[in-house]
This record gives C-alpha cells, structure tokens and sequence, in this order.
C-alpha cells in the first residue's frame, strides 16, 4: 500500500500546490478540471456567499495524501 499526492498550480492564485486530486476543488476549463487551493478557496468563499451561491466546501483529505491500494 502506498500514497498519492500531487503536485500542481492552483487556477485561482497560479501557486504551486499539493492535492489529492479525486478530491480536490476545481474548475471546469475548455472541459478541463483545473485545481484550486485552499487560500482560494477560502478567498472567495465571502463573495459567493454576498452573492447567494453556495460557499465551496472542499471534501475531507482534499489537500492530504491519498491512500492507494
């Protein structure tokens, strides 16, 4: 057994990153997920809400390793 994480550049801020990427935020672009990092997240979060749309709750484990089997 081992873990999986990866590495990437966050959409939102273009930092780098490291994710579980089955659980991770993101994006649709040009039919592309494209991941977003918990600073976004947590930036936007306000705006959404001031706005009526859902705040963005990122899943448990989203920016841990994940287990593979």
């Amino acid at each position: 057994m081992g873990y999986m994480l990866v590495a990437g550049e966050c959409f939102g801020c273009k930092q780098p990153f490291t994710f579980s990427p089955d659980l991770v935020p993101s994006v649709r672009v040009n039919g592309r997920r494209e991941p977003i990092c918990r600073a976004c997240v947590d930036r936007v979060n306000p705006r959404r809400k001031a706005n009526g749309l859902p705040e963005i709750r990122p899943l448990p484990g989203a920016y841990d390793p994940q287990e593979c089997p």
